[in-house]
């Protein structure tokens, strides 16, 4: 399967996940839509009457890799959507993907929808449950929470009612997600494993948490979203990027998504859009000398080779950011 459009990208080494996450960044940012909505039908076309492989030669992998390879095409396809997509092919191609998706992992492997992921299941509480996630749980049930209200609003906008059932297990999942994620004492997301600590206020917080405030759909409001931003800047900002360790390692791509997370989550966006492109420089910096990130940064020296979906997530935020 041939990559067209992602000239200039760091290898993806042929995961689905990589590839469904680079699209809105590295496509859709920067007005290729058609190309977003090329790549997704193939990709629709793996999924051969189920849910899309983990990668592109349909290896079989880890659990985890496939519902992340899934999660992330839901939001890919969504943000074609909202681009300005090809109704007749989303509606044709990538809609009955998305459905499959979400039923498959709601009934989970052997249900009544068939399909599914082996390990990966829907709990009462509406939250996903994967086999082997660990600290990725929190991660792929902020995607599951995405998928779930995008395609219960594209339902119901195309007047299918069935929308409403995933309307509701949106409401559970709230409800769930805040139980066992949201930490009052420190006003972000801390993690069940972490909150088994005494004195846990003292880890570094969860970068990934600022998914929450980036995608489309959120399971937490506002509030709290600006809550996250806020804990984050006051804790983790670093020389280049965010702060993932003791040690000093840092994510420049976590370091523009919080710079957006700033605007997203603003009352009034206007009044912190400098403040946000400051916080960016850094960044825009590293990405106009180099023109890609790697993963993790330390002392302001790239650790191992440039990454895909950092590369791509940098170059789509700092355009959005205006910079």
């Amino acid at each position: 399967m041939e990559l067209h459009g992602f000239g200039g990208l760091p290898q993806m080494q042929g995961r689905v996940g990589t590839i469904c996450a680079c699209i809105p960044g590295w496509l859709i940012s920067r007005g290729d839509v058609a190309g977003a909505g090329e790549m997704l039908k193939q990709l629709a076309g793996l999924a051969n009457g189920g849910m899309v492989p983990a990668t592109l030669n349909g290896s079989s992998t880890e659990s985890t890799m496939e519902v992340d390879a899934n999660l992330w095409f839901i939001a890919a396809a969504h943000a074609y959507q909202k681009a300005g997509a090809d109704v007749a092919m989303f509606n044709a191609h990538l809609l009955p993907v998305m459905k499959r998706i979400v039923q498959g992992l709601i009934s989970g492997p052997g249900g009544e929808a068939g399909g599914g992921i082996a390990g990966a299941r829907m709990d009462d509480g509406g939250m996903l449950t994967v086999e082997g996630a660990g600290p990725q749980a929190m991660r792929l049930n902020a995607l599951w929470y995405n998928a779930i209200e995008t395609l219960a609003a594209t339902l119901l906008a195309g007047g299918d009612r069935t929308g409403d059932h995933y309307e509701r297990l949106a409401g559970r999942f709230r409800r769930s997600f805040a139980k066992t994620y949201w930490c009052d004492d420190h006003g972000c997301i801390c993690g069940p494993e972490a909150r088994a600590n005494d004195g846990h206020g003292a880890d570094f917080p969860e970068l990934e948490q600022l998914l929450c405030v980036m995608l489309p759909e959120s399971p937490i409001p506002k509030t709290k979203q600006r809550q996250i931003v806020q804990a984050l800047k006051r804790r983790a900002v670093g020389e280049v990027g965010l702060k993932q360790d003791a040690a000093g390692r840092e994510s420049v791509m976590h370091r523009v998504w919080l710079a957006e997370g700033l605007v997203l989550s603003a009352e009034n966006p206007e009044t912190v859009i400098e403040e946000a492109r400051n916080l960016a420089v850094p960044v825009k910096r590293i990405f106009e000398t180099q023109g890609a990130v790697a993963k993790t940064y330390l002392h302001g020296v790239a650790e191992g080779e440039p990454d895909a979906v950092a590369t791509a997530e940098c170059a789509g935020t700092l355009r959005r950011l205006g910079m």
